[in-house]
């Protein structure tokens, strides 16, 4: 019905069933992220609107993930950091278990300069996938930017390891060699890619 009424523009009675669904079952994560997606398309609610999408994150639903990071980087785009980063703060506790959740939260928290907070989750998702080509050098970036590390630990040294896989990596590469030169340490670093590979 919320579908239905969505589709002929009558948003109001949209919104409606969807409350009426999740009142019927509270853990119906189809209407929350229907009722969360019409929420954020016609900017009401959008504090409601993150919460629904976390707890259909929370209840299972299968592209919650990617919808998250959808919005995040909308929020990102829009000028609203700060709004990305607390979203992604409540999909992390739902989905501890998702790499790419933490991988995109330590982004966030880079730019936010909380460089202590990004290298815990560039290590939870290394941990989580630990094939995945740039959960250790971004573990290994967040280090430099700490700039309080010791001068190689194993996320710094397994990254120095690992084959290039792009410029962005092959910079990181470049900046986490420079890192180990006492001389020449510094406490920023070059932009990185947060992709993590799908298999």
């Amino acid at each position: 019905e919320g579908l239905i009424l969505k589709h002929d523009g009558r948003i109001a009675g949209a919104i409606a069933a969807f409350d009426r669904a999740m009142k019927i079952d509270p853990n119906l994560a189809s209407a929350e992220w229907n009722l969360s997606d019409l929420l954020f398309e016609h900017r009401q609610d959008l504090g409601r609107a993150d919460d629904l999408l976390v707890q259909a994150l929370a209840h299972g639903l299968p592209d919650a993930p990617k919808y998250v990071i959808e919005r995040a980087i909308k929020y990102q785009r829009g000028g609203h950091a700060d709004r990305s980063l607390k979203l992604l703060e409540g999909a992390v506790a739902a989905k501890p278990d998702d790499a790419e959740l933490h991988m995109f939260r330590g982004r966030y928290r880079i730019e936010q300069k909380a460089s202590a907070g990004a290298l815990e989750d560039f290590r939870a998702a290394a941990q989580i996938r630990p094939n995945a080509p740039i959960a250790f050098p971004s573990a290994g970036l967040a280090e430099i930017a700490l700039a309080t590390a010791p001068p190689l630990t194993s996320d710094t040294s397994r990254s120095l390891d690992m084959p290039p896989i792009s410029t962005a990596t092959d910079l990181l590469r470049a900046a986490l060699i420079d890192r180990l030169q006492p001389a020449r340490r510094h406490a920023d670093a070059p932009d990185f890619p947060v992709e993590i590979d799908a298999a």
